[in-house]
């Protein structure tokens, strides 16, 4: 109620919202008349981008080769709230990804990351920039730190990454495969973890047990 009540809301005369949903939530305070529907400039862009495919920038062209794209995107919130513990994560990613035949790794990490621990978590700054020089040198991937964030959802087959993103919804709307990390995983599993699940609760239907895994995909 109160976004649709706001002053700028009140004294506009033309307020644009993202879906017709949101148009009749503003509608019961506000004139009819006044509220267009037009969706979002962001995801019109993401999508008109995956009908109409950009060329691929010169120097990914020999890394990619003819396999698939994984956008793996990490956010500053990740790096704040984990700390040496993200460092690690990413360190295990990397590897999982060297010197495989049909997949390649774009890491787009965010603009702000190396600005923002620097004032908020110094003590991570080091083991950052050794990692982001690693990866840049034994080239595991492509580094992506271009502004066009469309270029890298268009190319990319599929995304892998942080949760906590608005990366994460956009890519969603290409209707291609998104994959949610969980940061406690920065090794390979041991035989016995393997063989281990949890789950919160089951159906049961006479023969079998149905339920949603905590521990696999």
């Amino acid at each position: 109620k109160r976004f649709c009540m706001q002053p700028a809301v009140k004294y506009a005369d033309k307020v644009i919202v993202q879906s017709d949903n949101e148009k009749q939530q503003y509608i019961r305070y506000i004139s009819p008349n006044k509220v267009a529907a037009l969706g979002s400039p962001k995801i019109d862009r993401v999508l008109y981008t995956e009908k109409h495919k950009p060329d691929i920038p010169d120097d990914w062209k020999d890394i990619i080769g003819k396999r698939k794209v994984i956008l793996y995107n990490t956010s500053i919130t990740a790096l704040l709230e984990y700390g040496n513990k993200m460092i690690n994560k990413l360190k295990y990613v990397f590897t999982c990804f060297e010197n495989r035949n049909d997949v390649v790794l774009l890491w787009r990490p965010h603009p702000l990351n190396e600005f923002t621990i620097s004032s908020m978590r110094p003590d991570l700054l080091l083991n950052y920039r050794r990692l982001v020089d690693e990866f840049k040198t034994k080239k595991f991937g492509i580094f992506d730190d271009t502004a066009d964030v469309e270029t890298a959802i268009s190319l990319s087959d599929s995304y892998f990454g942080d949760v906590s993103s608005s990366l994460v919804y956009l890519y969603g709307v290409t209707g291609k495969p998104v994959m949610l990390q969980d940061v406690s995983i920065d090794r390979e599993p041991i035989e016995e973890e393997l063989k281990t699940d949890w789950f919160g609760m089951a159906e049961f239907d006479g023969e079998y047990a149905w339920f949603s895994s905590g521990t696999h995909n």
